[in-house]
């Protein structure tokens, strides 16, 4: 990624081992730990895990706030400006249009993608953190 400028990077334990550009949310098990997503739209987004990925301890690196690279799912071309969520319990990232909401809340945004990525599962998108709930 070129000419990167991260803001906030922070140590995390991990329930499990985690590989790297992948969003995780708070445990539901251990305080103070990080987890990956149980679904597709989960919320008590965290961070995302930096290119190193959870060490053999399952302590990771996270991208707090600043500029991360996520994977993105497959599930639906990601462009440029688009706000993206959660996208699967591997903790991989996609389009929030790609996604249905009910009523006029989306809710579990974490950022805006600064590039587009093809609908195809495992491309790297740079991803401004900005978790927020966006009423169209």
């Amino acid at each position: 990624m070129a000419k990167q400028t991260p803001i906030l990077d922070k140590t995390f334990l991990c329930d499990t081992q985690i590989v790297a550009n992948r969003v995780v949310v708070s445990s539901s098990v251990n305080a103070g730990n990080v987890m990956l997503p149980a679904a597709a739209g989960a919320l008590k987004f965290i961070g995302v895990v930096s290119d190193e990925g959870a060490d053999i301890n399952r302590f990771a690196k996270l991208r707090l706030a600043g500029i991360a690279q996520c994977v993105s799912d497959g599930n639906a071309l990601i462009a440029a400006g688009d706000y993206v969520q959660i996208g699967d319990a591997t903790g991989r990232v996609r389009s929030t249009a790609a996604l249905a909401f009910g009523g006029a809340t989306t809710i579990g945004i974490i950022g805006i993608a600064i590039n587009s990525v093809a609908a195809t599962a495992g491309l790297l998108v740079d991803v401004v953190i900005m978790p927020f709930v966006h009423r169209p």
